[in-house]
This record gives structure tokens, C-alpha cells and sequence, in this order.
């Protein structure tokens, strides 16, 4: 049941959420000026550039409008050349059954057969395409230590092979990102990376 709370503004009622909601936020925020979305389909934000989090406040309080932020991408296509599976098939554009971060992170269950070579050695999501982004070369970071990164880098793969249950799972990684796939997801994904990675060894040899 949703709980509306009072806000500050008398007799208003408020709705917050953050990536919890059938809401669309890429779409909200840039018609509210905080950012354009670019052809990587991520919001990107002045200041930030796309490594943010979008919540919203949804409110029956009126609040003066904001204008959409007019910056495009100009004729930068980095985000499309730098996909390593082409998932970004034309501007804002993405097509998910080709995306590492889909199903790495957001597909429930077994991958399919066809999707197993797709994620590649990417045990855990895919930024490749926010990475190669010029609004992010010059980002400002948050100072806010909750957002800090809490992971490695790079994910050793023997450390999620090794786990043997979902209580051992939650003691090394309860509360952070990995929690997004879960103990029976990261097994997964690691079972695939594994193969993977058997495939292209037994190729060189």
C-alpha cells in the first residue's frame, strides 16, 4: 500500500521513490532541466554526467516549471562505436537482449544459450558506454560517502565461484550493488564468464 506523506506545503500529498516505481524518470528529469538524455539512452547531467541516481517526488503540491535542457550530443558517437555486443542500435536506442547489463543484472533465471557468449568476461553489469563518455571524463564526484564505491574494480571471479550459500553471499555483499542480481544471479553469471573464458583458452591452444 502506498503511504502518502505530508509535505511542507499544506494539504499536499507526496509519493517518493527512487528507481522503485513505474516512473519515467530519463524522461521527467530532462523535461524538469536537470539533464539530456544522450545517445547511450542515460540521462546525462551537467555537473555529474550519467553515474547518478534519479529519484522523484511526486506531488500534488504545484510547483513552477522548469525548462528541458537543450544539449545534445552533438556528433559524438563514442557510446555506440565502444558497445562491445552493438546493443545501442541507433540513438537513444537500446536494445536489451543485446545488453551485458540486462542480463547480467536485470534478466531472472537461466540465460539463454545465445546469451552466454554475449556478457563475455562482464560479471556484474557493463558501464562501457558511460565510460567512454566526454561528460563523464570531467564528472564531479559525489562527496557523499553512502555513494562511494564499496566493490573492487575488478571482480575476481574465484570469490563468487567459491560462495557456497546465500547466508555466506549476504555476509560478503549485503548492501551492495551485487545485491541487484542476487546470490542465484551471480553464481549464474559466473558460471557463464567461466565458460567463457574455457572457450576462448581452448581456441588460443
Amino acid at each position: 500500500e502506498e503511504i502518502f506523506k505530508e509535505s511542507g506545503i499544506e494539504g499536499a500529498r507526496t509519493l517518493f521513490s527512487c528507481d522503485t516505481k513505474p516512473v519515467l524518470e530519463k524522461y521527467f528529469a530532462w523535461k524538469s532541466g536537470l539533464g539530456f538524455i544522450g545517445r547511450n539512452t542515460c540521462l546525462i547531467t551537467k555537473k555529474h554526467g550519467s553515474f547518478v541516481l534519479l529519484g522523484t517526488f511526486l506531488t500534488t503540491a504545484f510547483i513552477e516549471r522548469d525548462e528541458p535542457d537543450k544539449r545534445t550530443c552533438g556528433t559524438c558517437k563514442a557510446c555506440i562505436e565502444a558497445c562491445p555486443t552493438d546493443a545501442l542500435v541507433a540513438d537513444k536506442v537500446l536494445d536489451a537482449t543485446k545488453c551485458i547489463s540486462y542480463w547480467t543484472i536485470e534478466h531472472d533465471g537461466e540465460f539463454p544459450e545465445h546469451a552466454k557468449p554475449l556478457i563475455k568476461d562482464y560479471i556484474f553489469g557493463c558501464d562501457i558506454c558511460q565510460d567512454v563518455c566526454p561528460w563523464n571524463s570531467h564528472a564531479i564526484a559525489t562527496a557523499h560517502e553512502e555513494f562511494k564505491q564499496r566493490l573492487p574494480a575488478v571482480m575476481d571471479l574465484n570469490v563468487i565461484l567459491k560462495i557456497k550459500s546465500k547466508d555466506e553471499f549476504l555476509e560478503k555483499f549485503a548492501g551492495t550493488p551485487l545485491m541487484r542480481a542476487g546470490f542465484e544471479g551471480m553464481k549464474r553469471n559466473a558460471g557463464a564468464v567461466m565458460g567463457n573464458q574455457k572457450k576462448i583458452s581452448t581456441t588460443i591452444e
